[in-house]
């Protein structure tokens, strides 16, 4: 039997930031049944918001209530790639609404996910915002060819940076101050 689960945030306001951006940070997918976070990366579980913090030197968290008003500010926006996934509810709907969802999993070669992408979305607030880069919060090893040619869409528009993922697994891989360095070196 299959079953569609979609991104966390597609019904809200902010799913696509609506103001002014210099800063679009791209990630990979947060499903519907999944954990409960506020904003984009709001896991506790994830740098994200701990590297923003430190690069453009204004706290900024996504349980502020002035989070939206920073953002504005800053001109900061994030978006995921992946809109919606289909898949055989029987085995993977507890992997991918449960706690144990990740990118090597969603992005394996041969899982049978069909996934639906927020591409066009992303190449038009490239558009409107005249952005000569994007960012996007994992170095794209875990993409098959399905991923890297959505990438290459948007790649026709603006170059796209690849970061250090700000995952919490990535992060004690290396260290937050050189995953920090190189978001600095990548965004300045």
């Amino acid at each position: 039997m299959l079953e569609t689960t979609n991104h966390q945030f597609k019904y809200s306001d902010f799913y696509v930031p609506e103001w002014e951006l210099e800063h679009l940070f791209i990630g990979t997918f947060n499903p519907e049944f999944g954990q409960k976070v506020p904003y984009y990366y709001g896991r506790p579980s994830n740098y994200f918001w701990r590297i923003i913090t430190d690069i453009f030197v204004r706290e900024i968290s996504p349980e502020d209530n002035e989070l939206f008003s920073k953002l504005r500010e800053l001109k900061i926006g994030c978006i995921d790639l992946v809109d919606s996934l289909t898949y055989n509810k029987q085995e993977y709907h507890n992997m991918i609404n449960g706690e144990g969802y990740s990118d090597n999993v969603l992005f394996k070669k041969k899982n049978n996910i069909e996934k639906s992408y927020n591409t066009q979305k992303i190449i038009d607030l490239i558009k409107i915002n005249n952005l000569d880069k994007v960012y996007f919060t994992n170095k794209g090893h875990v993409f098959i060819k399905e991923q890297k040619e959505e990438m290459k869409l948007i790649e026709k528009f603006c170059t796209v940076i690849y970061l250090s993922s700000p995952s919490q697994s990535n992060v004690h891989r290396k260290s937050l101050d050189s995953v920090i360095d190189d978001w600095k070196t990548n965004i300045f």
